[in-house]
Order: structure tokens, then C-alpha cells, then sequence
């Protein structure tokens, strides 16, 4: 059995690391004992897990059978190992705790020893649910039946959870959280709210809303009493109703609508009070709902007949659930999906109402007698339309389909979610290739972000100054609404001290590899050439290496499987270029021509001359022929039209303000 867990060394990056695709913690651990041989611990622990009965369910995620839930792929070892379930059950305890995280990592494992990689959305909430998992680990590894366990372990646990609950997310950000890391789309957690995407391919997510989301429409529909004046003015049937500020002028109100009637709160979410049929109930009804909206209480004519939620994304009816009650009391609902059997007048009506409120994303509530025959045959009224994007329907006990995909995907119907980013990287200071792509990318007629040691930009406006990281500037630039592409030239030190500005890279270029550089400028042994491996493995889609630089070369088979390679020579005779063309590998190189140095490129043995390098006013022999066949390889790499990127490469002159850029504060 497991006796005691340490943990020490807690260092919290505000980027990706270890092989994780969000905020990263490392820190390493020691224990003491070991798990029993010869049992099943994943069936053991999983019991362990489904008695813990922490209340909320995880955002729609079932009870971990294994490790693997919360493991990145790729891991080769046992799974089962007690390192492992460490891993797991400290991200399942933040998830519990409403934290946006995903899967961690075990870095290296010895005996009684490991180094992990957790992520984490809060600082204030890890420690605490490393804490709690060792303490559950302890005891489950002791015995006892599932469900068992000391009054102080579980008092304490509460009582952990209950103090960092207030710092965790809405359920329906959660479910947009999730459903996007399944789907690979990049994901930026910011103070409750949750970006999805990209620089000008951003959309955001809050709670219930998103940036679609118009404000005059949200105010519209807080207010019920004017949804329902503008919903009737646009031809869709409302019931009737009235405004009344007192218990008399309720009571005349419910006479003059024919009883029965309901009662709604004026200008907040709360639900409806049910159908009232007297005096006393009237009375007590319109007392509560004073209590909350004082002088804006709705009493509204009461309608017979099933209730449905009409669920409205991107203007089209996407999920209709219709209410269905049970109990003596009426107090238990479930849903139940009625989408394929919806009229297509009742389509069209939700549709409409969804317009008339000028919402993209909402929810119509719909009341009539038979949704599958025409409204105008059975009756029937919108008695109220909300924007919930991405929340089950209140009165669900099991949500019958996740909205939350249908949100998404219409928000990335006709766009992909990240922009086109290059990151180049290689030494500090080194960053000329950097500068020759930005300009590329301007000359086309984009607003294309640039971050360096010298500042950032986006497109030729100087936005900001030397920035305490190079991990601050490149996150600015794709999280800016206003960036098109985005090209990242980082020192090659910054992934170590910072991690990653995302998850993975488009492109990415390694002019050359500077051997044991540390953070402090002091030398590591093979510490560069590790940090360039863990970059390699986040290319997304193609990498660029100089064939002239050793180092590079020793890069040549950490690339991730599938990504296209191209390789970069000032020499036309490199072997690494020509064994590579051999196999039908894409290059960039100077050809020697009795007119001066010409950049060709091949596509194995296709040649095609591009430009000559004498046309480049700040290139010389050298570092800088490698800088032109960098920006060119990427720019290429990029879709960007190959002759039209030679063009600019005409226009470019060195300079830390690349198109004369000046200070703004307008992005």
C-alpha cells in the first residue's frame, strides 16, 4: 500500500509544455510503498471514483475507467502505474471543481520517483487537488470497500471543493471547452470566459453566450413583457398580457384575461409560476414575484398544451425537446427529442421569432397541443425566447443531444479556427527571416501580426514595446481580432522558462541550432537541441530546416509523422539536399549562376528558379542568404504565391520598424 506522497518543485508556465496542449505545471513527487501486485487496480480505483459522489457530474464526462482519460496519447508505459492515476485523478478533481482542463503527463518515472506535467486553469486550485488525490490515493490503496472512508478525508475534501467552486466556469462554457478540444480547435481561457480559434478567426463564449450574441438583442429578451410586444407586432402569437405593479391591479388584470393565468418575474430568468386558477394563489404568486422584479410583474393568459424548447442556431431550428412530466406531483421532467417530427410551419415560426428578436443562437419556448401538425390547425404561442447557446434545457433532467456542437460548427461553417502562424526560431537577435515573412505577408494585402525581441506589430503599427516574454507578445498577436497571420520570431530559449503560445504551430523554421544555450545565456549541455525537439513536435504542417547547420540535421527525424519537411541550403551541393530531393523531399537553395546567386526551388528533380539574391538589398553571403530561403520556404509552405512573395522580398530593407511601422494603441 501507498503510505505517504510528496510533491515538490511546483513551477507553474503560463504556456503549453511537456507535451500538453494547455497552461502546464510541472513538479515532481516521491512516495513511499507501493501498489499490491496482482490487482486490479483500474477496476479498484474506478469503483473508488464512481462512489465519490462529488455532485456535479463532470461537463458531460462519464466516471474514468483508466489513466487513459487523462493521459496524452502516445504514452508507452503502464498505465496503471501509481504515477499515472496521480495524473487522473488530480485533473478529475479540477474538473469537478469546473476547472477547463484536459490531460496531463507522466515526465519520467524511477523508483518511487516521478516528474509530472499537470494542466491547470487556476493556480489557486491545483495544489489543492494534488493535496486531495494523494489522500484519496492513500486510502484506496489501504482497502475497504468502495464508498468508504474516514469522516475527516471526506469533510476535508468538501469542504476543498466547496471553497474553489466560486472560482470555476459555467457548466455551458465547459461544454463549449470540451467539445472543442475533441474537435482540435485551439482554446484560450481568459477570466471566465473562452475563446475559440485565432486571431481574426476568434469567436468568444460566455457561459450562455458568444460574440454573436447582439447586446440590444440580449437586453430585448431580459425583458419578457417587450419580447412579447415585438414578437406579436412581427406576426408570431403570443399570448396576451399585462404589466401590473400592485396585488389590486393583478386581480383585475386575471378577471379581464378570463382566468386561469400565469405569473411571470418582469425583467430577470427565474421560470414562471404555473398555471393559477383563484384569488389565493393568484396572491401568493404575485408576492413572490414582487419580491424579485418589484412594479414589472407579468400576469399573462394562461395556454393549455405540451411544452417544447425550439433550439435556433445560425437562423435555422437545429433541436426541438419537448417537455415531459412525471410524478404525482409534477416535480420530475425529463426531454424528450421530438426534432424529426416538428411541422415545418413550427419550424419556420421558431425561426422567425429567433429574427424577430434579432438572435442567431436562441431558444423558443413553444406552447401548443400537437407540435406535428401546422400552429395554425392546433394553436398554439411563443411564450418566451431566450439566448441559451449552450445550456441543456432547464428542465432536463438528461440532456437528449449536446447543442454545444451545433453551436460550434455553425460558427465554423464557412472558416477555419486558427490563421496562418509561422513561428521562426534559432538564437537571440536572430530574427531577420522573421521580419522578410511579415513583409511578405503585408505586401499581400494582410494584416499580418509580427512579434520579435525588438516589439510587435500588427501589420505596420508598432504595438507594443520590448515585452517582458516572447511567450506575451506571440499570445497577443493570436488572440487579436485583427491578425490575419501571425509570424513569431523567438529566441530559442523561451519554451523552457514560458512553454508555448499554443498548441501547435503551422510552421516551423529552425535557421540553425545553438548547442547547450540555458535560459540565462550559460551552457547546458544538449539543452537547445531539446528545446528544438519540443518545438518540432508541435508543427502542425510543415517544417522548415537549414541544411547548413548541423544541428538542424540532428532535427531531421524529430518532426512529427506526416508533416512536410523542407530543407534550406546556401549551397547548392549540400548532400542533405540532394540525398533529400532523391526521396522526393522539397528544398530551397543558391545556385552559383554566372548572373550572381538565383534561389531554386525543387520539388525532387523539378527545379524552378525563383529570384536572384542580388535583388534583396540587405542580403549578403551567409547567414542572410539563409534568412531569404527561410521567409521564402515558409511563405510557399503557407500557400502564399511564390512570385508574388519574390516581389516583395524587392521591397524589404532591414529594419527593427519593418514598413516605417509607428507607435498606436488602436489594436
Amino acid at each position: 500500500m501507498i503510505a505517504s506522497v510528496d510533491f515538490s518543485g511546483l513551477k507553474f508556465l503560463p504556456g503549453c509544455s511537456a507535451g500538453l496542449d494547455e497552461k502546464t505545471a510541472v513538479l515532481d513527487m516521491e512516495w513511499s510503498g507501493q501498489l499490491e501486485p496482482h490487482v486490479d487496480w483500474s477496476l479498484r480505483l474506478t469503483k473508488h471514483l464512481t462512489e465519490l459522489r462529488l455532485g456535479d457530474p463532470m461537463w458531460g464526462f462519464s466516471t474514468p475507467r483508466s489513466p487513459a482519460d487523462f493521459v496524452v496519447k502516445g504514452s508507452s508505459a503502464n498505465l496503471d502505474a501509481f504515477p499515472f492515476w496521480v495524473v487522473a485523478l488530480t485533473i478529475a478533481l479540477q474538473r469537478w471543481a469546473r476547472q477547463p482542463v484536459w490531460q496531463g503527463a507522466v515526465l519520467a518515472s524511477g523508483d518511487n520517483v516521478a516528474r509530472l506535467a499537470l494542466p491547470y486553469a487556476s493556480q489557486d486550485v491545483l495544489p489543492g487537488a494534488l493535496e486531495q488525490a494523494a489522500r484519496l490515493l492513500i486510502l484506496w490503496s489501504q482497502g475497504g470497500a468502495p464508498g468508504v472512508e474516514s469522516r475527516g478525508v471526506r469533510e476535508a475534501r468538501d469542504q476543498w471543493l466547496k471553497s474553489v467552486l466560486g472560482l470555476g466556469w459555467a457548466p455551458a462554457t465547459l461544454r463549449f471547452f470540451a467539445l472543442a478540444r475533441r474537435l482540435g480547435i485551439p482554446t484560450t481561457c481568459q477570466r471566465g470566459m473562452l475563446q475559440l480559434g485565432q486571431g481574426r478567426y476568434a469567436e468568444y463564449l460566455d457561459c450562455n453566450f458568444t460574440g454573436s450574441t447582439g447586446g440590444l438583442a440580449l437586453l430585448l429578451v431580459r425583458n419578457k413583457h417587450l419580447t412579447n410586444q415585438v414578437l406579436s407586432r412581427a406576426g408570431i402569437p403570443v399570448p396576451s398580457q399585462w404589466i401590473v405593479a400592485t396585488q389590486d391591479a393583478a386581480e383585475k388584470a386575471a378577471q379581464r384575461l378570463n382566468w386561469p393565468v400565469v405569473i411571470k418575474h418582469g425583467n430577470d430568468d427565474q421560470a414562471s409560476e404555473p398555471g393559477l386558477y383563484d384569488l389565493t394563489a393568484l396572491r401568493s404568486a404575485f408576492d413572490h414575484a414582487h419580491r424579485s422584479t418589484p412594479g414589472r410583474v407579468i400576469l399573462e393568459k394562461y395556454v393549455a398544451g405540451e411544452r417544447y424548447q425550439l433550439r435556433v442556431v445560425g437562423g435555422v431550428l437545429r433541436l426541438a425537446t419537448q417537455r415531459v412530466v412525471g410524478g404525482a406531483a409534477g416535480d420530475d421532467s425529463t426531454g424528450a427529442d421530438v426534432t424529426s417530427f416538428v411541422h415545418p410551419d413550427h419550424r419556420a415560426l421558431a425561426e422567425a421569432a429567433a429574427r424577430a428578436a434579432g438572435l442567431r443562437i436562441a431558444g423558443v419556448e413553444f406552447l401548443c397541443t400537437d407540435i406535428s401538425r401546422p400552429w395554425l390547425e392546433v394553436g398554439g404561442v411563443v411564450c418566451e425566447i431566450t439566448a441559451l447557446s449552450g445550456s441543456p434545457v432547464r428542465w432536463m433532467s438528461t440532456p437528449v443531444r449536446n447543442i454545444s456542437s451545433e453551436v460550434v460548427n455553425w460558427l465554423y461553417q464557412n472558416k477555419p479556427p486558427r490563421i496562418p502562424h509561422a513561428v521562426i526560431t534559432g538564437v537571440q537577435g536572430d530574427t531577420t527571416a522573421a521580419y522578410m515573412l511579415h513583409h511578405i505577408w503585408c505586401v499581400a494585402g494582410r494584416i499580418a501580426g509580427l512579434y520579435t525581441d525588438d516589439g510587435t506589430w500588427v501589420g505596420a503599427e508598432l504595438v507594443g514595446g520590448n515585452e517582458p516574454s516572447s511567450f506575451l507578445g506571440a499570445s497577443f498577436l493570436l488572440e487579436n481580432p485583427a491578425v490575419e497571420a501571425a509570424v513569431m520570431g523567438l529566441s530559442s530559449d523561451w519554451p523552457l522558462e514560458f512553454g508555448h503560445p499554443c498548441d501547435q504551430y503551422d510552421v516551423v523554421a529552425i535557421p540553425r541550432v545553438q548547442r547547450g544555450l540555458g535560459i540565462d545565456g550559460t551552457q547546458v549541455p544538449g539543452e537547445g537541441a531539446a528545446l528544438m525537439r519540443e518545438l518540432l513536435s508541435r508543427a502542425r504542417d510543415v517544417v522548415v530546416l537549414n541544411a547548413d547547420d548541423s544541428g538542424c540535421l540532428e532535427m531531421l527525424d524529430h518532426a512529427s509523422p506526416g508533416v512536410r519537411l523542407i530543407l534550406v541550403s546556401s549551397d547548392d551541393q549540400n548532400p542533405a539536399i540532394r540525398t533529400h530531393r532523391e526521396l522526393g523531399g522539397e528544398a530551397l537553395f543558391m545556385a552559383r549562376l554566372s548572373t550572381g546567386a538565383c534561389v531554386i526551388h525543387a520539388a525532387g528533380s523539378v527545379l524552378t528558379p525563383l529570384m536572384g539574391v542580388s535583388t534583396v538589398s540587405s542580403t549578403n553571403r551567409g547567414l542572410e542568404e539563409t534568412n531569404v530561403l527561410i521567409a521564402l520556404a515558409v511563405a510557399g509552405a503557407q500557400g502564399l504565391d511564390r512570385a508574388a512573395a519574390c516581389h516583395a522580398m524587392k521591397s524589404f530593407t532591414h529594419s527593427p520598424e519593418p514598413l516605417q511601422a509607428k507607435p498606436s494603441n488602436e489594436y
